[in-house]
């Protein structure tokens, strides 16, 4: 490994240190002392004066749970017609499907717990998409004369009362009405199918003319998202709100304080997305004036696994034809973050989703993805679809990874030559002389001395693109490999019982593994160079970088850093490969032939990369040279004395 070589693996860690600062995981600051944390500083909505000694109603829990009845005085001055909704009793109707277990709830017509039959959060516990805390609902707003009503404060009468469990194509419709009176109700309308992720809500609204107040109604979605990952800061890291407009986009969510947007004229969808799940509002016509909120509930950071890691919110507003017969439906989609599954909606959702920007995002789409896709046709185990897949990526990568071992050794030779040993001695007290005495003996060579740079350089999108696609790969979550139990997080080879600082809790074994086999790669790969002079310290570069990527992917996802242990691997048995294939004897001839040849020929000197350097290299000794004189010409002119 030659002075270039060094510094093109300096460049590339360079590259990746500063992507790590920008994109990896960062910890939150920790509120000041005596700061309430944003649960306890949430506060309800404002309501009119009349209503606010009320209260807000009493959340119900358990399966049957009776609210006692607010003073009748009190109800009719918050609730006006709806005041006999304003208490009863919560019962729960349950549905199973073969992929979600839903609980519709007469109190509020709430649609929760909804968890996923097929997936569990890492304790082994059924996963809520939905859950079932305070934090999480579907509520409705609307004025009527002076108040503001919320449906999530009333009771409903469903139209069944049994548990429902479906299978196939069968389907479900569960009714919530509050009827006034005969021919005025509102009703709220779930619709389920015995299989997928889908939802279907609507709202009903019939003789209601004169109640619902600007024949509009605001509808306020919320979910306090559950620590359902191991790596609950990764988790909270990829915690987002997503909408489309124009365009998706998404509400940059911190993890310290409480985000907002407001003033979206149009979405047609909104999702409240955490790390590997979301629940989506696909509504029938798009929404109107839509406010996005994301507020941290353990801003310090995750330490209680029972509490949710974040409140994300949506507020939009829902125009009605007419109060007195309308009827405005939404699919509700409740489940993973399937790529295939959130692309066959065709309205953009797979598009949250980010597999990269430029270069990174076409390889990951046009490559990495399909080939993933076609290897796990062919095995189920993950762990072997990631060695197949790193192997296919070493091979189309071979053609650089040869060019840059062969511009390597020729490197080699030429540093190993006469003539540029006698630069070395020439010229060791004035590196920027040799270095420019260097490139142009290069040149008559005809050597480039970034040859082995370029290709190392050309496949970091390749680099980049691994590690934006193992971590968020849904395939991944809870697949075990070895030791490893979920290949989407980091491994637990030993577990400390206490934080070390920069490595955590734990010693993931992939990670080591990957990193002892770069070290392996470095030490190979410098065999038979010498490093003298300035660059005598660079020999331990190759050394240190993968010590210090150590500390990054041991708490990354697992399946990265087999995936990278895999093509070191590769690469050392690639090196030794082409290595037993190159004669240096052979090349020294071949290089001094092509300088006699250039010679005899007469092709003048200065072409090529080496030659662009050399003569920028002269360019810019021109420059401080020039600089250098009209400074000392200054001097000259300020020390001159003035005539009287």
């Amino acid at each position: 490994m030659d002075r270039n070589s060094v510094t093109g693996i300096v460049l590339i860690g360079a590259i990746i240190l500063i992507w790590l600062y920008f994109f990896s995981p960062k910890q939150p600051p920790k509120p000041a002392a005596g700061t309430p944390t944003p649960t306890e500083a949430r506060t309800e909505p404002t309501l009119p004066d009349s209503q606010a000694a009320v209260g807000p109603a009493p959340v119900a829990s358990g399966p049957q749970a009776t609210v006692s009845a607010p003073d009748s005085t009190q109800a009719a001055a918050r609730y006006g017609v709806f005041a006999p909704f304003a208490s009863g009793t919560d019962r729960v109707v349950r549905v199973v499907t073969e992929d979600l277990t839903a609980e519709v709830h007469t109190h509020g017509a709430q649609l929760r717990p909804v968890t996923l039959n097929k997936h569990r959060d890492f304790r082994g516990q059924p996963l809520p998409v939905l859950p079932n805390n305070p934090e999480t609902y579907l509520n409705l707003t609307f004025g009527y004369e002076n108040r503001v009503i919320h449906t999530r404060d009333l009771y409903y009468t469903a139209s069944t009362s049994e548990s429902v469990s479906l299978q196939g194509e069968a389907t479900q419709t569960v009714r919530l009405r509050a009827e006034l009176a005969p021919g005025r109700y509102l009703e709220h309308i779930y619709t389920f199918r015995g299989t997928g992720y889908e939802v279907g809500y609507a709202l009903k609204t019939v003789g209601l003319e004169g109640v619902l107040r600007g024949n509009f109604v605001d509808l306020e979605a919320s979910v306090g998202v559950p620590w359902t990952e191991q790596n609950g800061q990764e988790q909270l890291n990829r915690t987002q709100v997503y909408y489309k407009s124009d365009e998706v986009e998404k509400l940059s969510v911190a993890t310290d304080e409480v985000e907002e947007k407001k003033g979206i004229l149009s979405a047609d969808w909104v999702s409240l997305k955490s790390m590997f799940f979301q629940a989506a509002l696909l509504p029938d016509t798009p929404f109107r004036d839509v406010s996005l909120r994301a507020e941290p509930l353990q801003p310090e950071g995750p330490t209680l696994p029972s509490l949710p890691l974040q409140r994300l919110s949506s507020t939009q507003r829902i125009q009605l034809a007419s109060a007195n017969a309308d009827t405005v439906g939404m699919k509700l989609y409740l489940g993973p973050n399937d790529r295939s599954l959130l692309a066959s909606y065709k309205v953009g959702l797979a598009e949250q989703l980010n597999l990269g920007w430029g270069p990174v995002g076409w390889i990951n789409k046009g490559v990495i993805v399909p080939l993933f896709n076609l290897l796990e046709g062919i095995t189920t185990n993950y762990g072997v679809i990631i060695l197949l897949l790193a192997v296919f990526v070493k091979l189309v990568l071979s053609p650089l990874t040869y060019r840059s071992y062969v511009s390597n050794v020729k490197m080699q030779v030429v540093n190993n030559m006469a003539e540029v040993k006698a630069l070395d001695e020439k010229y060791k007290d004035d590196p920027t002389k040799l270095q420019q005495a260097k490139l142009s003996f290069y040149n008559t060579v005809g050597v480039n001395p970034l040859a082995g740079c370029l290709p190392l350089l050309l496949q970091m999108p390749v680099f980049f693109a691994m590690f934006t696609f193992f971590p968020q790969s849904i395939e991944l979550r809870q697949q075990a490999f070895w030791w490893a139990n979920d290949l989407s997080t980091y491994d637990t080879l030993v577990n400390f019982g206490f934080k070390v600082p920069l490595l955590g809790a734990h010693l993931s074994g992939f990670a080591l593994l990957m990193t002892v086999s770069q070290v392996v790669y470095t030490y190979v790969s410098q065999q038979g160079q010498t490093f003298s002079g300035p660059m005598a310290s660079m020999k331990y570069m190759g050394y240190i970088f993968p010590i210090g990527f150590f500390f990054v992917l041991n708490s990354y996802s697992s399946g990265l850093s087999w995936y990278y242990l895999v093509i070191n691997v590769l690469t050392i048995a690639q090196t030794y490969a082409i290595k037993a294939t190159i004669n240096q004897d052979k090349l020294h001839d071949k290089i001094v032939a092509s300088r006699e040849q250039r010679g005899k020929s007469g092709k003048p000197s200065g072409g090529g990369l080496a030659g662009w350097l050399e003569k920028q290299q002269k360019k810019q000794q021109e420059m401080i040279r020039e600089r250098n004189d009209q400074r000392f010409n200054d001097m000259q002119k300020k020390a001159r004395p003035r005539k009287r």
